[in-house]
Parts: C-alpha cells; sequence; structure tokens
C-alpha cells in the first residue's frame, strides 16, 4: 500500500505522515501512543508518587504528656539531638540523620558506651546467708537496681537493691547459684554471675555508668509525616508532633 501510495505526491505525504507516526508510536509511551492514534488515553496507574526532598522532614518534633516530655530535632544540616525526662528517667541522644522516602536513619555519634556490672570484692561472713551490694566505681552504694537470684531447685526470688545492698531472708533455705542485674530503664542487663557460698557470700559488684542516659539510636526504625514523628523502639512507639519547621 505504502509502495503504490508513493506514485502520486499526496500518496507520499500520507504515506510518509503513516511511517513517522508509526515510528513515533514505537517509541512513545502507551498514553502518547493511543493519543496519536486517535483514542482516548489511559492513566498510567503505576507511576509512583514523588519523593520529598530529606530536608521537608527536618523540623522539631515534640511528645508532651503527664510526667513525660520528650523532644527530637532533625536539623538541616543532617545531624539531629533528642532529649527525654519521665519521672527519674532522664534520656539524651545525638548524631546524623537521613532520609529515604518518608523512613528516617539515625546514627548516633560518638556510639554510646552502655553501662556495665562487674564483679569486685568478695569475703566469706559466717553471719549472714548471702548478702549482695551494687556500688557505683567510687564506692557509694547504689540503690534501685533490679536482681534475680536463682537456687539449686531451679527457683528464683526477684528483688531490687538499697544503698546498703540486699541480703537474703533468713528463713530461705535453699542454695543460691546465681545472680543477675538489671536497669531495664536503661538497657542493663547483666550476665548471670555465679554464687558459691561456701567460697564466698558477701558479694560486691561494680556499676560503670559509661554513657549511662545516653540512647543508641543507630538502626532503630523511624518513620515521619506530615506532621508526625514515630520511633518504634524496644517496648513500644514514641510518637512526636511536629511543632517547628
Amino acid at each position: 500500500m505504502i509502495a503504490a501510495a508513493i506514485a502520486s505526491g499526496s500518496g507520499y505525504r500520507r504515506a510518509g505522515r503513516a511511517v513517522l507516526a508509526a515510528a513515533c508510536m514505537f517509541h512513545m509511551t502507551p498514553a502518547t501512543a493511543q493519543a496519536v492514534a486517535g483514542e482516548t488515553p489511559t492513566m498510567d496507574l503505576h507511576v509512583p508518587p514523588p519523593t520529598p526532598p530529606a530536608n521537608s522532614w527536618a523540623g522539631e518534633y515534640r511528645i508532651s504528656q503527664h510526667e513525660l516530655v520528650a523532644g527530637i530535632a532533625l536539623n538541616t544540616d543532617g545531624t539531629f539531638r533528642y532529649g527525654l525526662t519521665v519521672g527519674s528517667l532522664d534520656e539524651t541522644a545525638s548524631g546524623r540523620w537521613s532520609a529515604t522516602g518518608n523512613h528516617i536513619q539515625l546514627v548516633s555519634e560518638p556510639r554510646p558506651v552502655p553501662p556495665a556490672i562487674t564483679v569486685g570484692p568478695a569475703l566469706r561472713d559466717p553471719k549472714v546467708g548471702l548478702s549482695l551490694k551494687v556500688i557505683a566505681p567510687k564506692g557509694r552504694g547504689v540503690a534501685g537496681v533490679d536482681l534475680v537470684v536463682g537456687f539449686d531447685d531451679g527457683g528464683t526470688v526477684q528483688d531490687y537493691t538499697q544503698v546498703y545492698g540486699w541480703t537474703v531472708p533468713d528463713e530461705e533455705k535453699r542454695a543460691p547459684r546465681w545472680v543477675q542485674f538489671s536497669l531495664e530503664s536503661y538497657g542493663l542487663r547483666s550476665p548471670r554471675f555465679p554464687v558459691d557460698r561456701n567460697v564466698a557470700n558477701t558479694l560486691t559488684f561494680i556499676l560503670t555508668p559509661n554513657d549511662f542516659g545516653v540512647v543508641d539510636f543507630t538502626g532503630v526504625p523511624v518513620e515521619v509525616d506530615s506532621d508526625s514523628l514515630v520511633i518504634h523502639r524496644e517496648g513500644g512507639d514514641m510518637r512526636f508532633r511536629r511543632v517547628r519547621d
């Protein structure tokens, strides 16, 4: 058909337009090709929505509830700062942030060193069954450290330390085999320390604070939308509201 049309000028022009249209349609998007062919274009539903620039998430976000105040600032220079106060618990954090879509990646800098509990002096005292004490590096007793004592029959006792320590009740006749300490609010959980009262029954443990209260947010999932930021922490989500750009 195209060869026959070339025989006349008008046919040549019509054939040329047909060939050009066919070539263009080969490279066009489906919607454009449909329009050239005189058809009604259909919407391409597979086009992803535009991704907002990372700096669109920069700003200050806060939580203010009964006995709890917290805030996080995503600065335009790529740094962040975080703080929280609730009851006797205080937390801080700082570092860098970046965004992929509405997902925020936090990197704590410098990387905080968590607190640790290590074995201290141990003595044998025939006057007591078992005495445990947690002290600070300078020797002051530390109260409020949770403890679990495990016994020879597989049972346990849970309690917490006082400034002067903790002593097994007089009526307890089972033989203790281990003790473990924790401060869950600060993410501290010691290993199980073995206990043998035939060797020592007055035991001291040293709590080294290191970066006590400094949170490591590296790898913690964070999401944002137009007016809120959610940190998915172990134990529950923290939802902050945007208060300032």
